[in-house]
């Protein structure tokens, strides 16, 4: 069975928000070195052209402007989500990292994610004769909720205007991110993406409400991407079980089959053996005591 991934493409999880909404005139100046521990610069860099061409599209804001089109709106890629809004893009580059086989061409992939689907790749050879046990231990080793504490609200509970705790919260992120690396589960990331968008879509991107075309905690947008997320771990989960049960179903019929043949080829041969030697017995018999129709007194 080929594997099929319904990936959480994230289409406009913001966008119904109002048509009139937008993060185009943040594009241009945005700055992500501080960011680089959350995602890589590569991600980064596939987040803006994208927003980018988007915005150059539908001539929003600033992009209205000829010049200005003129200017930024070159080389830029042809296939994006259709959203004006950061938070929007940041996800989608960082669940595709996640996913892998759907990552964008210059998109980073996450090294225990990309263990996990070649590791499922080859289990899903039906030929393959490991056990369904070890499909379970990977999958236990990988996948269930194990640290959601970890990138909890404490990250967004700050004052827009306290720059320093911004800087402080920022700095105490990375120390955890880093001893975490190695600690957190896959499912553990997938959440982990809708807080790091949100964390780096209000500190760094838009730094005044104002500039912020969309409220992602009150208006629900957050919750959304966790939805999201959920729906896809809950997907992998059912594929590592389909899998599993497939992989258990392959054993149990083979073992079957064994025993038939088994059965057939040894022990009714056995038995035929066995029939022949009583039939040549009593031949033996017959031949030193005839047999005669009338049984003598």
């Amino acid at each position: 069975m080929k594997k099929i991934i319904i990936i959480v493409l994230i289409c406009m999880i913001s966008y119904v928000y109002a048509d009139t909404s937008n993060d185009c005139d943040t594009v241009v100046s945005a700055e992500f070195s501080e960011y680089t521990s959350i995602l890589p610069v590569s991600d980064f860099a596939i987040a803006k052209s994208h927003i980018l061409a988007y915005c150059c599209k539908e001539k929003l804001s600033s992009f209205a402007d000829s010049g200005y089109r003129e200017k930024y709106c070159k080389d830029l890629p042809s296939v994006y989500p259709e959203s004006p809004f950061w938070y929007d893009h940041l996800v989608d580059v960082g669940f595709r990292r996640l996913d892998v086989v759907w990552a964008y061409d210059k998109n980073s992939v996450d090294v225990e994610s990309s263990q996990w689907y070649q590791f499922i790749a080859q289990e899903d050879d039906p030929t393959k004769t490991t056990t369904p046990l070890s499909i379970y231990t990977e999958y236990q080793r990988k996948w269930p909720y194990k640290n959601l504490v970890f990138l909890t609200q404490e990250y967004m509970d700050i004052k827009e205007s306290d720059a320093g705790g911004k800087l402080l919260k920022l700095r105490k992120y990375d120390t955890e991110l880093s001893s975490w690396t190695k600690m957190i589960t896959l499912s553990d990331k997938y959440i982990n993406r809708c807080t790091a968008a949100r964390l780096i879509y209000e500190w760094l991107l838009s730094p005044d409400d104002r500039q912020r075309a969309i409220n992602v905690d009150s208006n629900g947008y957050y919750d959304k991407c966790i939805i999201l997320a959920k729906n896809r771990v809950q997907e992998e989960y059912l594929y590592a079980k389909i899998l599993m049960i497939q992989r258990s179903t392959h054993t149990l019929t083979t073992a079957f089959r064994s025993y038939v043949d088994e059965f057939s080829q040894n022990r009714l041969m056995s038995l035929k053996d066995k029939l022949n030697n009583i039939f040549q017995l009593f031949t033996i018999i017959k031949s030193q005591a005839p047999l005669c129709d009338k049984c003598s007194r």
